[in-house]
């Protein structure tokens, strides 16, 4: 009951600070990027153009993911080394002054070993993005197919999904309606609407999402604030509910996640301090959709809850602080460190890309340090690294460490 409270009393207060345009803003700076989930006119776009009617990019890509004891229970210090070579297209056709089809293809050789056995090298074709979009005004689009959601903090969403979108863009604000099917795993179906107001470097909106799952029904409410307060300082938060009509209380719960970031100093290597805690209560889930992934200024975009954990916030506490460097446009590396905890104690496996069981009787989960950076020697190439290690906490029976490399090159065209 205290929770449903809180949740009503704080998203009626980010709500009112919504439509009442309460916005602080110093500065001339560039405007803020689309807050939209899904926005055809700014996001999807192509470099190399064909004539009047069609245009295309692409890049070709190869990786290598090497990752140790990522199963803590299992008596043995497992080993995954994963590498591929992607070669994506992107596609875009005018097919008439106001119908466009877009589509994004991915072709990949990929290959697993682990210290168990070699599964060899496998060839597939996805397509991330088959859709068409009909333009009602210059920033208003109907869009029907296989459509990528990513809002701007990828708390909400940031996933292919198959489904119809509404979408209306105007000056200071926005609205967006979907109705879709996520077919990655849980075969939930979804109704979203949003609605966002932006000004410059600050916006702030909310979401209402509907998610059906065989016989349940979850329902989340998120509100989010990002603010980039002057060119030292800016942070976000996203706060939300969520509840369902499972018979379990448990199902219940609220959540939220606060990131700042402020630049240190005058000196040349751009140093910055990055800082985030993120609490999701026993009952908390997010969307389903989310992948939890933050761009802090640099060339590469890192998990905010860890380079090698990165938990659900479910019953979970995440403390963060980080490190970074941008002593270029072209160049940047982050530090970062990450503490966590149950947030009640709970004899179980958390959900992790970690496994391993919990006693039950603490409920500090573990820490862990990573480095990631990225080097974009021209602007149609980059290369992207990662280095992590966990070391689990008194909460897990076994209390080993797990690690993580990853080394990635880009060429675009």
């Amino acid at each position: 009951m205290m929770c449903n409270i809180s949740i009503k009393v704080v998203s009626g207060a980010i709500l009112f600070g919504i439509l009442t345009g309460d916005f602080a803003y110093a500065g001339s700076r560039k405007p803020i990027k689309s807050p939209l989930v899904f926005d055809l006119i700014t996001r999807k776009k192509t470099r190399i153009v064909v004539n009047d009617y069609l245009s295309f990019s692409g890049s070709v890509g190869v990786s290598y993911l090497r990752e140790r004891n990522l199963k803590l229970d299992d008596l043995v210090n497992d080993e995954v080394s994963q590498y591929k070579a992607v070669m994506e297209i992107v596609g875009r056709a005018e097919l008439s002054e106001k119908l466009i089809a877009f589509t994004h293809l991915e072709f990949g050789l990929k290959g697993k070993d682990t210290h168990i056995k070699s599964y060899g090298v496998k060839s597939d074709i996805r397509a991330k993005e088959a859709f068409l979009a009909y333009q009602f005004a210059r920033n208003t689009t109907l869009s029907f197919g296989r459509i990528r959601l990513s809002d701007k903090n990828k708390w909400v969403a940031d996933k292919a999904v198959d489904g119809i979108h509404y979408g209306r863009r105007l000056q200071n604000s926005g609205f967006e309606f979907a109705i879709f099917k996520d077919d990655d795993g849980n075969n939930s179906s979804y109704v979203l609407a949003h609605y966002t107001r932006f000004q410059n470097k600050q916006a702030a909106g909310i979401y209402a999402i509907a998610q059906r799952v065989e016989l349940e029904t979850n329902g989340h409410i998120i509100g989010y604030v990002n603010n980039q307060r002057n060119k030292r300082f800016k942070y976000t938060a996203n706060i939300a509910g969520t509840f369902s009509n499972a018979q379990s209380a448990a199902r219940n719960g609220f959540g939220f996640d606060f990131r700042a970031t402020q630049r240190i100093g005058q000196h040349k290597l751009n140093p910055q301090i990055t800082y985030g805690l993120a609490v999701g209560s026993k009952g908390f889930r997010q969307t389903g959709l989310e992948s939890n992934k933050t761009k802090d200024g640099g060339q590469t975009l890192c998990h905010r809850y860890g380079f090698v954990y990165q938990p659900d916030l479910t019953n979970m506490a995440v403390a963060s602080v980080g490190f970074a460097v941008r002593p270029s446009k072209t160049f940047s590396i982050d530090l970062n460190t990450y503490a966590y905890a149950q947030v009640s104690k709970q004899a179980t496996t958390p959900a992790a890309r970690i496994s391993g069981v919990t006693t039950g009787r603490s409920a500090f989960l573990g820490a862990e340090v990573s480095l990631i950076g990225a080097w974009r020697p021209t602007k149609k190439a980059k290369v992207e690294f990662g280095i992590g290690v966990f070391q689990a906490g008194s909460a897990y029976q076994n209390k080993s460490s797990s690690k993580r490399i990853y080394l990635r090159a880009t060429r675009y065209f």
